[in-house]
């Protein structure tokens, strides 16, 4: 549901994932259609679906930084 552009300053996507690829980032093309609204992009929440604490916030920043570089907001 988007309500409009009047009511909306920043749109974003949540990112739960284990693999630091292109089509893991795009999240189904979550950002792919996100940036046609023209609005800054965010990753609204960032995280792994395993609950060890292998999740590696390095990798990630790198994989936002090569995949995601319009992100401009990222919550992990």
């Amino acid at each position: 549901y988007y309500p409009g552009d009047d009511y909306v300053d920043m749109i974003g996507i949540d990112l739960y994932t284990d693999s630091f690829t292109r089509e893991s980032f795009n999240a189904q093309n979550g950002f792919t259609s996100l940036r046609k609204f023209n609005k800054p992009l965010a990753i609204s929440e960032m995280g792994s679906h395993r609950l060890d604490g292998s999740f590696n916030a390095h990798h990630a920043l790198d994989a936002i930084f090569d995949y995601c570089p319009d992100a401009k907001y990222v919550l992990f």
